[in-house]
This record gives structure tokens, C-alpha cells and sequence, in this order.
């Protein structure tokens, strides 16, 4: 019950609100919680048509601290945040007077203060809920032109006529004359905000869903009367269909006949894309569209999820796969992606994407809605898309998020709630662009979170993924080459092993076997007695490989680099051509040996050495203590094992003391050195043992680690603090490292990189490949140290491979190679041709992947795509074992954007700078 004393029959002088404000200029919207609710309730609550009625005039409002000196007869709201401005007594001069309400306003709903007004409950109808949001409109207009503008257009007396008419009318229980009324009220602001500011804001609602939030609740968001738009990925959409059909089936409804947006993309939002490589990404991606598809009948308008981050490098994919925009933002990680404008166009390579970009406000939350206009007014000045993207959970939505609804319904005055679909297609193009990082953001959280979770193996588990993917698709690889040669499909041949990884080996291995094959090499069966092995590279670079043979070494020449003998047989060193294949036979005796020119084994106790550089083992630490190059005098490059502690993760975190060191092998093909290690903390105390091979062969220039770990301490959860790696040091303190990610070299920010594929540190001149077998996690030290983190809390693994290259032609097609290596089988003769390829590309900085052969009858195609890696434009040459009867550029789903005109067997393209293209080409037919 209420004590109001005011009713029908004793009506209030005036009702007014106490703000703590000298005016709206310096209105507090930077108030939050109860504070934030109470000044917005307390300002609409006075908008009920019955109080205006009753005083016959508009709701005014006073500054709280100097409320007016004759309080009798009135209604006083005094919000939370007003009540350390009032004077001293201020409560009991309002007590003490005659017919005085005073309503403190916190944390209650407007409801529950509407009913204190007066002696008799108020009404609760739509049309009094059309007044609230008038109430927000009109303050939301006043502080937008009042705090960018200092005045006012409106005219008040003839809004307050209008309003006063409009709160009589629905007393006298004439809805057309209210709605008339409130007409006019709303086209009054309108005009007062057009005043100012002529462009209208958009509004985006987005309701996000959630394994909890499938319930009727999502229903209702969804079918409120303005566009609506909703976040979900595939796994998400099929529980739904599972859990509650009906609302499935109405959400699908409404998405087809475009009553409602639709954001996704992706079918888990916990992969993070970064473990992808670029073919991966693209099959992810389009797989996820095609089950949308199937789901739906539509696919997302939008790209957007709810965590797992955004790779700054999308809208290269994106815009292949017929997304109209994305959403760049991460939900769950709460990362600040926001830019400068809402929305902008999201640049990468060649291609752009337009993005909201501003950052999220959460619709529950009445502070959002405080500011609301003087945010969108600030960005309509600045002559910006002004957006303001309202994101909540289904049912979750504050009071204030209902008046801005309804008002929008009534009017432009605060912008035009949009679906996602219209938004991009309907609102103004940006003219502004930006270009994020392309590593996913979150600080190395995903790593963290792996830890904290308890998941086993959190790096080389992920490092198996990559392998996998790599190895996968260079079987692919093999199978489209051999089926171009063949003219038919080339299947697979697994044997049904428990074991992924293993039936990925084999099937690489039966796929390499076939395409000897369909070349006319006679593969020898493992038990055989064969001289020469046949050596398939189906990757776009050419790569020098090491065969041990029995008998006499090959005379240089050809694909041989060089051949030597060692105590067990002989080496070879071949070069493979890109999609090709060499041959390796022994030679008919021993070459001959220039006296005193002749090969020095490459390692002895001091270090390891061959034709492109020099690596000087450190006496003291075992681990290197300088490479120099023949191009460069000074040390370029140092490395040891670290131990990082949350104490002392920084750059003396530890110490590495040499315990024994041996040379395992030293001949004039390959040194190896050996060094047992000890790691210690800062205060000398032993925290790991470990073993170190360092390998360096004859004609590479990647220098090899394989790292055995024993720990003699727990390592803390704290992963990117705790943890064991390899740490190296570079010269130049302004060179940053770059990350190798989906197959494109691309700069990176922060300190904690998530790069499977490498790492890549470009010098001036010279360069540093990192090349971890897939390790993903990489953690920048000072300002020019990095480490590679192998061992962390909860991962079992103890043994790595690691390599660095100097001055890699080709790193990203280096990276690939060392994760699936070129095959090698023995032959059953020697074939008649010792080396050939099938494909060229003969940029070094653009990488074909993705193979694919088709056949219609007698007539072959084979789709290409061609990435370029280092983000530079280039003109490349495809060339092809035949010639080419037509070629087309394609987007990645199959629709024809142009055509190539081939010359011969080749077709030549120009790429920009990370642009991805796939190429569809018709083999010209044998006859």
C-alpha cells in the first residue's frame, strides 16, 4: 500500500526529480550500478500519464543541491546518486511540509515507485510504457544537442501543451487522441535532434545464445516488434532444434522470411582459427556455412563469435565465402577490439569487409543507456556511422533497453533498430578502414585457460593438430597430382588403424607410393633389395633431402648437390623440384677427392659448420653461443634452455650450466653434438636436467635441436610464467618477429604469440626462421629474445624436434615442409628419368595449395590456390606438365569471377599482398 497523500481528487501542485547536475550539460552519465538505475527511473517514473495529468503540466527537474524552498503539494524524486548533494535537512523540510512525497530512488524497479505516486495503483498498459520511453527519448535528445551543442531548439511550451494533451487524452480513455498526441511529442524531438544532427543512428540488437539460454525466453527476444538479431554457432543451433523444436522452428521462420538477423560462422567457438592453415580455414569456414544452410535455409548475415577471437586476416576468406559483414568483436574474452568509428571497412590483402567495430553495450546494464545519446550525437559530429550495437543474453534486458525500443518505434529520434542483413546492405558504406593484427587477440588467455582447465598436454596436443592438418592435406596434394597425370580419381588406402596420427602417415606414404606410380616408378616393397630411392615433394617449393644409400655415393650433378661417403655407406643430397619427384642411384665408385680442397667433417668439440654458416657451441652453458654467416662479421643469433617462474619470468629467469658434452657424429654430410645441461634458478638451485642434440647437415641452412627434458620441479598453473622452452637472442633489438598463421607471414602485437607453424624474425638483410614441429605457444622477452614454451603445467610431453632456418628463401613453404617431409621409397628399377615436376609456381613467395582434380567424362580439371605468403605483390607464372586449355579464377564456392587467358602449358597472375586466389584449370586432353 502506499501513503501517498495525492489522487484523483487531491492532485500534486507539481512532481519533479532532484539531479545532481548544475544543468544537463554536466549530466552524470558516467554513473553506474544502482546509481545509473535510480536517476533513469527516477526521471520517467513522473512521465506516468496520471501524474501529468494530474499536475497538468511536464515533469521538471531541479538540481539536488539547491531544491526548491516550498516543497508542499509536490511529488520529490530523489534518485540515489542525488542524495550527497542535498542540504543538510532537506529530508525533513520535505517530512515537515504539507502535502510533500518524498520518493528516494536505488535499486527499485520503476513499478514499484510508480505505485508510491498515489493512493490509487497506477495502470500498467502499453500505452503508459509509451509515455516512459518518451521520458528517455526527450532526455536523451536534450543531452545529445545540450552537451555537444550548449542549446536547445525545441520548443518547449508547445511540447509541453502536446504532452499535458496527450496524458488527458488516455485519462479520458481516448486512445486515438493519445496516440496523436504522443505523435506529435516524438516528431518534436526528431526534429530537435535533426536540428543538430541530420544523420540518423542505426541500432543493432543482438541476443546471444548459450547451452543455457535455449529456453522460451529466446522466443520472446526475438519476437519483439523492431529487428532483432541473434549469435549463435552451428553446435548451438542443432542443441536447439534437439532441446525446443518450437522455438527452432520459429527462430528458422523468421530467418528466412528476414524478420530477424543471424550472426555466426564458425561450428565451436573454442577452436581458435590460428591452429588453422589456410586450406583448413577455408574448409572449416565453408563446411560451417553449408551446415548453416542445411540448418536454417540461410546462411549467417554476418560473421561473428561468441569467444575463440578474431584473426585479423579474415576478410580475405570472408569475402569469398559471402558474408555481407562481421561483427569484430570477442563476447566472452572481453577484449577490447573497438576502433576509433562503429563501423569501418576490415581490410586484409586484397580484400575488405565492412565491420562493426564499437565496442559492445551490454543491454542489461542502465549505464549504457545513460549516454546513450550524447554517444551516438559524438559520433554523428564526427561524421561516423553512428551504431550502437545492444547485446544481451534472451530476457535480459533492462528497463531502459525497452523505453529505447518502444521509442524507436515511434520515431528517429535516437536511430532505427536494424536486423544485421539490412544494416550491411541498406546503411551507408564506410569510408574509413582499418587493419587489425592478424593473430587472434586475448593476450595468450587460450593457453591459460588450457592450463587453469587441467587439459592434458595443452602444447603438443595442439601441435598434433597441426601436423595432422599439414600431413592431411599434403596426401590430398598427392592424390589430385597423380589423378591429373592418370586421368582418373586416385582413392585412399587406410587400414582401419585405432591410431589417427599413424593411418596419416600411411596414408601419406600409400598416396606418395600412388603417385610414383602413375609416374611409371616401380615402388620396391620394404623387404626388397633395391639401389635407388625415388624422393616425392608435392610441395610448392623445392627442397634438398638426405638419402642414405648402400654402396658407392652419386657424382654431383642433376638433382645430386653433393654425395659423400660416410663409415656406414653413403650420403646423398638431393634437391626435389616443387610437385615433382629426384632420384637417387649410387654411383659406380668412389668420387674422386681434391687433395687439398677436399671436405672437413662438420662438427668437432667447438662447434658445427657447413656451406652457409658456422654455429660455436658455448663452453660453459652448452647451449650456442654465436652463428655467424658468411655475409655477416658479428654474432647473429644465441640460444639456451630457460626456466621461467612467476618470480622471475623475465630475461635472467634462469642460468644453463654444461655438464658433458660429446660429438656424436662428424663426417663431411652431417655433425651432431651432444650436450647434457643443467638448468638453474636465480638462486643456483637445479629446477631441470636435459639433453641437447644439435644436428647441422651438408646444403641446409636450418640448424636442428632435439630436447629432452627431465624437471625436478612442479611447474606452476600460471602457464605463460611457469614453464620450460628454448630461448633464443637475435641481433637487431628493432627487428619484431612475424608469425607464420594460416599459411601467410603477418606482424603481430603482444608478447604472447600463438604461431603452430613458426615464427619469423626478419633482420634487415638477413632473417631467423623458428621452427617448433607445431609447438604453437612463443613468448617475446625484452626486446629481442624469444622464447618457445615446450613444457608447461599438465603437458606429459618431454621430448621435441626444433629447427631455425638463416636466410630461408621460402620460410612458409620451409615451415610446411618440416612438418610433412618430402617421402622417399626404394625403387624397383632405376626409372629412366631422374628428376621432373608436374606443377611450378615460380614466385618464391606464393604457396599453392588445396589440389583438387574433377573429371567431366574425358575432360580434367584441377583447382589451385594460390596464397601469397610474405605480403607483397608479385606477378606469378603457373606452369603445367601439359598444356592448359582454360583457366578461371573462382571464389571458394565455385562461383567464376574471371577468366585467364593460358599461353601453352602456363598462366600467368598478378597478386597483391597476402591475396588468396584459386584457380581452376582444364588440362588440355592427350590427343
Amino acid at each position: 500500500m502506499t501513503n501517498s497523500v495525492f489522487s484523483k481528487a487531491h492532485a500534486p501542485r507539481e512532481a519533479y526529480v532532484l539531479l545532481p547536475c548544475h544543468s544537463l550539460e554536466d549530466f552524470p552519465t558516467q554513473l553506474r550500478g544502482d546509481d545509473a538505475h535510480g536517476l533513469l527511473v527516477g526521471w520517467s517514473v513522473l512521465w506516468h500519464p496520471a501524474v501529468i495529468a494530474l499536475t497538468g503540466k511536464m515533469p521538471a527537474w531541479h538540481r539536488a543541491d539547491s531544491p526548491p524552498e516550498d516543497l508542499s503539494g509536490s511529488i520529490v524524486i530523489v534518485p540515489s546518486a542525488s542524495e550527497s548533494d542535498l542540504p543538510t535537512g532537506t529530508k525533513a523540510r520535505a517530512e515537515a511540509a504539507t502535502d510533500c512525497l518524498y520518493v528516494p530512488v536505488a535499486g527499485e524497479s520503476r513499478d514499484e515507485i510508480a505505485d508510491r505516486l498515489l493512493a490509487e495503483p497506477l495502470p500498467r498498459t502499453d500505452r503508459v510504457a509509451d509515455f516512459f520511453s518518451l521520458a528517455y527519448a526527450y532526455l536523451q535528445v536534450q543531452l545529445m544537442t545540450r552537451q555537444l551543442r550548449y542549446s536547445s531548439n525545441l520548443d518547449d511550451a508547445y511540447f509541453e501543451l502536446q504532452l499535458t494533451t496527450a496524458a488527458l487524452a488516455w485519462q479520458a480513455g481516448d486512445d486515438d487522441a493519445t496516440k496523436d498526441a504522443l505523435h506529435n511529442c516524438f516528431d518534436l524531438i526528431a526534429q530537435e535532434r535533426d536540428h543538430s544532427f541530420s544523420a540518423d543512428p542505426y541500432l543493432v540488437d543482438l541476443t546471444l545464445l548459450a547451452e543455457t539460454t535455449l529456453g522460451d525466453d529466446l522466443a520472446t527476444s526475438l519476437h519483439a516488434d523492431h529487428p532483432a538479431n541473434l549469435l549463435a554457432n552451428v553446435n548451438l543451433l542443432s542443441r536447439l532444434r534437439s532441446e525446443n523444436p518450437a522455438v527452432f522452428e520459429s527462430v528458422k521462420s523468421r530467418l528466412v522470411d528476414g524478420k530477424i538477423g543471424l550472426a555466426g560462422g564458425t561450428i565451436d567457438d573454442s577452436l581458435s582459427l590460428d591452429l588453422l592453415t589456410c586450406s583448413s580455414a577455408i574448409e572449416y569456414l565453408s563446411e560451417a556455412r553449408k551446415e548453416y544452410l542445411d540448418l536454417l535455409g540461410v546462411a549467417p548475415h554476418a560473421f561473428g563469435r561468441f569467444s575463440g577471437g578474431l584473426p585479423g586476416d579474415l576478410p580475405v576468406l570472408l569475402s569469398q565465402l559471402g558474408y555481407e559483414g562481421a561483427i569484430f568483436a570477442d563476447f566472452a574474452g572481453g577484449n577490447d577490439y573497438a576502433q576509433d568509428e562503429a563501423k569501418l571497412m576490415w581490410q586484409s590483402g586484397d580484400a575488405e569487409i565492412q565491420a562493426i567495430c564499437s565496442t559492445p553495450l551490454d543491454a542489461s546494464d542502465p549505464h549504457v543507456f545513460l549516454g546513450l545519446g550524447p554517444r551516438l550525437g559524438e559520433a554523428v559530429d564526427a561524421g561516423q556511422i553512428a551504431t550502437a550495437l545492444l547485446v544481451h543474453w534472451p530476457g535480459d534486458e533492462c528497463f531502459a533497453y525497452n523505453d529505447l525500443r518502444r521509442a524507436s518505434t515511434w520515431g528517429l529520434a535516437l536511430g532505427k533498430f536494424q536486423s544485421l542483413g539490412e544494416y550491411f546492405s541498406e546503411s551507408e558504406r564506410p569510408y574509413h578502414s582499418f587493419q587489425p593484427s592478424s593473430g587472434s587477440s586475448g593476450g595468450g588467455q587460450w593457453l591459460a585457460d588450457l592450463v587453469v582447465e587441467k587439459k592434458q598436454d595443452p602444447l603438443s596436443s595442439l601441435a598434433r593438430i597441426t601436423r595432422d592438418q599439414i600431413a592431411r592435406e599434403t596426401t590430398l596434394t598427392l592424390r589430385a597430382l597423380a589423378g591429373a597425370v592418370s586421368g582418373k580419381p586416385v582413392a585412399a588406402a587406410g587400414d582401419g588403424s585405432t591410431d589417427a596420427a599413424a593411418d596419416d602417415r600411411q596414408e601419406l606414404i600409400d598416396a606418395s607410393a600412388a603417385f610414383c606410380k602413375t609416374l611409371g616408378i616401380e615402388v620396391a616393397a620394404e623387404s626388397g633389395d633395391a639401389q635407388s630411392t625415388v624422393l616425392v615433394n608435392p610441395h610448392t617449393a623445392a627442397v634438398r633431402q638426405h638419402v642414405a644409400m648402400n654402396g658407392f655415393p652419386p657424382a654431383s650433378g642433376g638433382p645430386v648437390y653433393a654425395g659423400h661417403s660416410t663409415p656406414s655407406g653413403s650420403i646423398a643430397v638431393i634437391d626435389v623440384p616443387s610437385c615433382g619427384f629426384a632420384v637417387a642411384t649410387p654411383g659406380d665408385r668412389e668420387p674422386r677427392q681434391k687433395w687439398f680442397r677436399g671436405p672437413k667433417p662438420l662438427a668437432d668439440a667447438e662447434g658445427l659448420r657447413n656451406d652457409f654458416f658456422d654455429v660455436a657451441m658455448h663452453p660453459q652453458t652448452g647451449g650456442i653461443l654465436s652463428v655467424h654467416t658468411p655475409q655477416t662479421r658479428s654474432n647473429r643469433f644465441s640460444l639456451q634452455l630457460v626456466a621461467a617462474h612467476p618470480n622471475s619470468a623475465g630475461e635472467h629467469c634462469s642460468t644453463m650450466r654444461l655438464r658433458n658434452s660429446r660429438v656424436l657424429r662428424a663426417d663431411t654430410t652431417c655433425g651432431e653434438i651432444c650436450n647434457d645441461v643443467e638448468i638453474l634458478s636465480p638462486e643456483g638451485e637445479a629446477v631441470a636436467n636435459a639433453t641437447i642434440i644439435y644436428r647441422l647437415q651438408l646444403g641446409s641452412r636450418q640448424l636442428q635441436l632435439d630436447i629432452q627434458f627431465d624437471p625436478l620441479r612442479e611447474l606452476e598453473p600460471q602457464a605463460w610464467q611457469s614453464y620450460l622452452g628454448v630461448r633464443i637472442a637475435w641481433a637487431m633489438e628493432a627487428s619484431t618477429p612475424k608469425v607464420i598463421v594460416r599459411d601467410q607471414m603477418q606482424p603481430c602485437s603482444g608478447r604472447h604469440l600463438l604461431a603452430p607453424q613458426g615464427v619469423w624474425i626478419d633482420e634487415a638483410g638477413q632473417s631467423t626462421l623458428v621452427l617448433a614441429d607445431g609447438m604453437p605457444a612463443h613468448r617475446r622477452v625484452g626486446k629481442h629474445m624469444l622464447d618457445t614454451l615446450l613444457v608447461v603445467a599438465e603437458e606429459t610431453q618431454r621430448k621435441f624436434s626444433l629447427s631455425y632456418g638463416f636466410d630461408v628463401k621460402n620460410p612458409v613453404a620451409a615451415s610446411r615442409q618440416s612438418l610433412a617431409p618430402p617421402t622417399q621409397h626404394r625403387c624397383q628399377k632405376t626409372p629412366a628419368v631422374n628428376t621432373g615436376w608436374l606443377f611450378h609456381v615460380d614466385s618464391p613467395t606464393v604457396l599453392a595449395s588445396d589440389w583438387q582434380t574433377t573429371f567431366e567424362g574425358d575432360r580434367r580439371f584441377v583447382s589451385i590456390r594460390l596464397v601469397e605468403t610474405m605480403g607483397r605483390s608479385t606477378n606469378c607464372s603457373l606452369s603445367c606438365f601439359t598444356d592448359i586449355a582454360s583457366a578461371n579464377i573462382v571464389d571458394f564456392l565455385g562461383k567464376k569471377l574471371r577468366e585467364l587467358k593460358p599461353t601453352g602449358d602456363a598462366v600467368n597472375l598478378k597478386l597483391t599482398g597476402h591475396q588468396i586466389v584459386t584457380v581452376q584449370i582444364e588440362l588440355a586432353s592427350d590427343g
